[in-house]
């Protein structure tokens, strides 16, 4: 017997069955089904809305005929199928077109084509949701930015910068006219650098200031 979760499938947005299903879930020959299908007597009109013909690969790798059908087909063809099987089949069969088609509404109210309007209006709502994720990526990158303190190498390159500074104000005159001691002159350079730049440490600076940080360095002199 075919599994309950065969019987039913979607096609082209509807619920449907198909002979070759039918023939396995009620224990048919495939060919007395389309046999019964052809010769139901149902009008034209109903015929062209609810069976549809179609073909398969049997195992011989031959094209043979069978028919796709919607829940309207499948309950006008079993009605002449009787018994305790075929009734319970018949529940099972009315009970998946009904999840089915609740299934096909469902997603249909979200993939429903859009209109020229509305596709433009979803365009612009998309295109405005990228351009505020972006704005809010980019003030996050720039607080970040802001935040981000020197790394180790700068630090190291802040420590050079002053001491190379150090050593040229204590042989200028010009510069170091009281002739201060190196000890005076490093603790003076480290609290004019915090007061300038209001970090407690050289390595507290934030990495934008970086490059300020160093020319500030090569242009300081001691308050006289």
């Amino acid at each position: 017997m075919t599994n309950q979760l065969d019987l039913v499938f979607e096609n082209q947005g509807q619920a449907a069955t198909d002979s070759l299903i039918i023939s396995q879930a009620f224990n048919k020959r495939h060919d007395r089904v389309l046999q019964d299908i052809r010769t139901l007597g149902c009008s034209d009109e109903f015929r062209l809305h609810n069976f549809v013909e179609s073909s398969y690969m049997n195992n011989q790798n031959k094209e043979m005929p069978c028919f796709v059908m919607t829940k309207k087909g499948f309950t006008l063809l079993a009605m002449g199928y009787t018994g305790p099987e075929a009734m319970k089949f018949k529940e099972k069969y009315i009970d998946q077109f009904d999840r089915m088609e609740e299934s096909i509404r469902t997603e249909g109210a979200v993939s429903k084509p859009l209109s020229d309007r509305q596709q433009r209006i979803l365009h612009l709502q998309t295109t405005l949701e990228h351009e505020e994720k972006f704005v809010q990526v980019d003030s996050r990158l720039e607080k970040l930015e802001k935040d981000t303190r020197i790394d180790s190498f700068q630090q190291t390159v802040i420590q050079k910068q002053i001491g190379s500074r150090v050593a040229r104000v204590h042989r200028d005159e010009n510069l170091n006219p009281d002739q201060l001691d190196k000890k005076k002159i490093y603790p003076q350079l480290h609290r004019n650098l915090r007061d300038s730049f209001r970090v407690p440490s050289y390595r507290d600076i934030r990495r934008i200031d970086f490059d300020d940080a160093v020319a500030w360095i090569k242009n300081w002199r001691p308050m006289i």
